[in-house]
């Protein structure tokens, strides 16, 4: 294994290291997100309604963002 192949196995491991991280941070994210949207459910308040967009928001990333990682794992 030459250099430049050695160099690009490394920075795709890494990347595929750091793209998991951040799916695990959506995760935790999307899970503050509907506790909140749950005590906002029981305690209306007028920004109600951002939180469940903010909810899809992620939703919609976290999807995404699980097509690139497969992407790059079965690449």
């Amino acid at each position: 294994m030459d250099d430049t192949t050695r160099r690009l196995t490394t920075a795709a491991k890494v990347f595929i290291f750091l793209g998991a991280v951040a799916f695990g941070l959506e995760i935790i994210g999307l899970i503050l997100a509907g506790i909140a949207q749950y005590r906002a459910s029981r305690y209306p308040y007028p920004g109600q309604t951002q939180i469940k967009s903010l909810i899809w928001l992620a939703i919609i990333l976290l999807l995404f963002h699980a097509v690139i990682l497969l992407f790059y794992y079965f690449y």
